[in-house]
């Protein structure tokens, strides 16, 4: 398949973008890019991340902008500097909160692409840019993608900076990108790291990978098509030669608490990102976040400091399970896409979110009605690239499972 390029990028999103609404702003040909691993890839960047010459509006609820950035957001420039053609902005959810997705999906008008990397997340499913990224306080890179059918990676809180990037909750916001094949995300975060890739595989005795798979129980209200084809890409793993043990519950990990660690961290976060302004222009944010705002103000220092120890407490309880494991394995998502305009539920992206491990998006089946399922893989922390190689082994060994 020959890769896209800008010129054909720029052509699909005018034939396109009328019904999809992918992008937001300006979309140009940014002209000659330089020499490098990325060179001539067509990229869309989440409208919460600075690209020099283009405002930064977040999504914001009442329509407005701040003016343009007068430079990118070092991801976008290790980006460009490795050769990526930054085409313009791509929808984002207000300020990376859970509000109205205004993107459509991408097969199915009646359904979302999820938020809040909903255009970005589109985009790549719709064959506009071969690569965009995403931010993730929640689960907001590794949900769009599962609902759209494309490849994701969530890099490791911290992996990659976060300067010149819109906060939502700093203790929990990590970077993360879509791109058309696993492959294309190794090259990606190999240069949004700042690291060289590792072997192509798994490096295990077997050759193949060691997958901790996380029982349908640990997470709630799991829709069953999306736990059959969970269950079928398990059983092909395994016929192909991973080795799989169970993650078991029942106090292992404490799930729930994880999950209310998690919001009493975001919520906090974003109310002491976004108080100030909410005080003198209430109008300018959507019922949602000003509630969120609200929420977050009533949260006493010592609820957020024991949310903060148990974050901390997550990351070495999951880290133990990962010991002698390649991955753990989940659904990536909970449901099919949900709605038209719904961001959908993260619940299965939360507790690893909160660790601030890395996660990959692994697209598995289609369901009858042509919407995607994935899985996703998660690593220990600093371990993007080496997760990666066991997500291209089980992107091989997965195609069309469940079809």
């Amino acid at each position: 398949m020959t890769p896209l390029d800008v010129a054909t990028a720029l052509d699909r999103i005018a034939a396109t973008d009328a019904e999809l609404g992918a992008w937001v702003g300006p979309v140009t040909d940014p002209g000659p890019s330089a020499a490098g691993p990325l060179g001539g890839w067509p990229l869309g960047v989440k409208d919460l991340i600075d690209v020099r010459g283009l405002p930064t509006a977040a999504g914001a609820y009442d329509g407005s902008a701040p003016p343009p950035a007068s430079a990118d957001a070092e991801v976008v420039r290790r980006l460009r500097a490795a050769g990526a053609a930054v085409l313009g902005k791509t929808e984002a959810v207000e300020y990376g909160w859970f509000g109205t997705v205004r993107t459509r999906h991408p097969r199915r008008a009646d359904r979302s692409p999820g938020g809040s990397s909903s255009g970005s997340a589109a985009a790549v499913a719709a064959g506009q840019v071969r690569a965009a990224l995403g931010t993730q306080t929640a689960g907001s890179v590794i949900r769009p993608a599962a609902y759209c059918g494309v490849p994701a990676v969530k890099w490791s809180h911290g992996a990659v900076p976060m300067t010149g990037v819109m906060p939502a909750s700093p203790s929990l916001d990590s970077l993360g990108a879509y791109a058309a094949t696993v492959a294309d995300l190794v090259a990606l975060s190999a240069v949004a790291l700042d690291e060289e890739p590792v072997a192509p595989d798994p490096i295990t005795a077997a050759g193949a990978p060691v997958l901790a798979v996380v029982e349908d129980a640990a997470f709630a209200d799991i829709d069953l098509r999306v736990r059959d084809r969970f269950a079928r890409a398990v059983d092909a793993l395994v016929a192909r030669g991973a080795t799989v043990r169970t993650l078991g519950l029942g106090g292992e990990l404490p799930w729930a608490e994880y999950a209310r660690a998690h919001r009493t961290i975001m919520v906090r976060e974003i109310a002491t990102v976004h108080a100030p302004r909410h005080r003198a222009e209430p109008g300018h944010f959507s019922p949602s976040l000003g509630a969120a705002v609200a929420e977050g103000l009533a949260i006493s220092d010592a609820d957020y400091r024991a949310a903060l120890r148990t974050r901390s407490a997550s990351r070495a309880a999951f880290e133990a399970c990962l010991v002698g494991v390649d991955a753990c394995l989940t659904p990536a998502a909970t449901s099919l896409a949900p709605p038209a305009g719904e961001p959908g539920s993260p619940a299965c992206n939360v507790p690893f979110t909160l660790a601030g491990l890395p996660a990959v998006a692994v697209p598995t089946a289609e369901v009858d009605d042509e919407l995607p399922v994935a899985v996703q893989l998660v690593g220990a922390h600093g371990t993007d690239l080496r997760l990666l190689a066991t997500a291209a082994w089980c992107a091989r060994e997965t195609v069309a499972v469940g079809a």
